[in-house]
């Protein structure tokens, strides 16, 4: 009987300490909004913006962050630029933004991080799970043919993700959400001209009221 409360004990522990390393990283087409979706539609040749949020659990500070952006299917988009966000200038000591179509990776190897008591940084720390902010914007071009879509995912690089308190690279423990970048249709010459139209023809009963 000993014997099993100490497992239990131990199995409770366990479940603490995942608990408390616990965060989520998720895409979103908005950069004021971590639940605007995470489809970005966007027409042949035109340019977008994906935008990556995170948040914590209770009491959680990440103090270090790296990933890659991972475009399941080629030939659809192609990365323009990544930028990670640092608030004042206070957030992150050391900000890598990584390459952007580079080792099978729409972001290749982005990383940031600030040293606990050796370098400026307060890092990444939200009030729980549902409590968003805004970590970074990748910006993309569609080249993908009409109709075509690409997944997205964020994987793992060498330098993971930590927490203060420590506890080693965190990253198996975090949730992190999917995303797509689908070729939306371009409206035919004759839609054009009836929108056109239409937009005439309210123009005019304006004038005449």
């Amino acid at each position: 009987m000993k014997k099993f409360f100490v497992v239990l004990a131990l199995v409770m522990v366990g479940n603490l300490m995942i608990g408390s390393a616990k965060a989520d990283f998720v895409f979103s087409t908005s950069s004021s909004s971590a639940t605007a979706g995470t489809n970005l539609e966007l027409q042949s040749g035109a340019t977008g913006s994906m935008f990556v949020w995170m948040s914590t659990n209770t009491g959680q500070t990440l103090t270090a962050v790296s990933y890659n952006v991972f475009a399941d299917t080629v030939g659809v988009a192609t990365g323009l630029s990544h930028l990670v966000e640092n608030p004042g200038g206070g957030r992150w000591s050391s900000i890598n933004q990584g390459v952007v179509n580079t080792s099978g990776n729409l972001v290749n190897n982005t990383r940031a991080f600030y040293l606990p008591g050796i370098s400026a940084g307060t890092g990444i720390a939200t009030t729980g799970l549902t409590d968003f902010v805004l970590h970074s914007r990748f910006q993309v071009s569609a080249i993908g043919a009409l109709g075509s879509s690409t997944g997205l995912t964020f994987t793992t690089t060498t330098a993971g993700v930590s927490q203060l308190g420590g506890g080693g690279n965190i990253w198996n423990s975090i949730t992190k959400g999917t995303g797509s970048i689908t070729i939306s249709a371009i409206p035919e010459p004759g839609s054009l001209a009836i929108l056109g139209l239409a937009g005439l023809s309210q123009l005019l009963r304006r004038r005449r009221r």
